[in-house]
């Protein structure tokens, strides 16, 4: 039994435009590359959308300020960001358990961590293998994920183009904290 045979051609139709209508708002510049000539009048279908108002999560959501430090989360430090005088742009969040915010420089996370995304972290000192965290690393910044293997420790990518980092005896590793948010 085909199940598709018992859709009225209407409502495939409108199906569609509500999925090109949800792909445009995900992601405009994506529907914008593959069908071109189409963006104007699914801009169009999307600002005839009814909204919800008493279910809009970021109008209820409760704002708070977080610093954004100045530093790529890749990129050499050769000090503790928490404890120093980094510059720092207030940033505006609804994560409610973030502690502060960092930009992600590189590709070694993708495709989860983008690169140029913003990470919210929250502060804690100890994080579980497989966690995507912010670490600092013999002067340098990492976003990577923390694996303890054979009595040894690597900082991990998700990118497989990367070789993990092994943190030796004698190395500085400090977790800054885990990656409770990335905002693209």
């Amino acid at each position: 039994m085909n199940f598709y045979e018992f859709i009225s051609e209407d409502e495939k139709r409108r199906t569609c435009k509500d999925i090109l209508c949800f792909m445009y708002c995900l992601n405009p510049d994506h529907i914008g590359s593959h069908i071109p000539d189409a963006v104007s009048e699914i801009q169009k279908w999307t600002k005839d959308i009814p909204t919800n108002k008493r279910f809009d999560i970021m109008a209820n959501a409760k704002k708070r300020t977080i610093p954004l430090y100045d530093i790529p989360l890749s990129a050499g430090l050769g000090e503790n960001i928490l404890d120093s005088d980094i510059p720092f742009v207030e940033y505006e969040t609804n994560v409610e358990d973030g502690d502060f915010a960092l930009h992600v420089s590189g590709d070694s996370m993708e495709p989860d961590i983008p690169d140029g995304s913003i990470v919210v972290v929250k502060k804690q000192s100890e994080i579980a293998d497989g966690i995507s965290g912010s670490f600092f690393l013999n002067g340098e910044v990492y976003c990577k994920k923390l694996l303890h293997k054979d009595g040894k420790v690597f900082l991990c990518s998700d990118n497989a183009g990367y070789q993990p980092i092994e943190v030796h005896d004698g190395d500085t590793l400090i977790v800054y904290g885990k990656i409770v948010k990335v905002l693209c």
